[in-house]
């Protein structure tokens, strides 16, 4: 009887465990989404500025690839992270090449945007302590 009870007690934390995991990938999905957003709008002001300085044809690369973030922001919003895992390994199966290559540039994009923001904090701070 003993081993039933820690048996189902095992069951019981495993499936508590699993749903804290949902619930965290999900936070981290809608995270992700957010600041994908962000980091499109980011993208969509350099392409102003580009428009502004006389840089079209830049302008237009730069607005094709703020849309294109966007739309991958939407699709993170509109799916579960178990699909969002699948499409993911799918799709880095069929271009191994090309999904290196953006995941270096979400990266260097995301280490951009948290580096502004760490400007912004410390500048903030400064402002503080004059």
């Amino acid at each position: 009887m003993e081993q039933k009870g820690a048996q189902e007690q095992v069951q019981k934390t495993a499936a508590e465990a699993r749903e804290r995991g949902k619930a965290m990938a999900e936070e981290q999905k809608r995270t992700a989404a957010h600041g994908m957003g962000r980091f499109a709008e980011s993208l969509h002001k350099v392409a102003d500025q580009f428009e502004q300085d006389g840089q079209s044809s830049v302008a237009n690369y730069t607005h094709q690839a703020a849309n294109g973030i966007d739309n991958i922001a939407s699709k993170v919003r509109g799916k579960d992270t178990g699909e969002l895992i699948g499409d993911v390994e799918e799709y880095a199966r069929s271009n191994p090449a090309l999904f290196l290559a953006g995941a270096v540039a979400v990266g260097f994009g995301l280490s951009l945007l948290m580096h502004a923001a760490q400007g912004k904090t410390s500048e903030s701070s400064d402002q503080t302590f004059h």
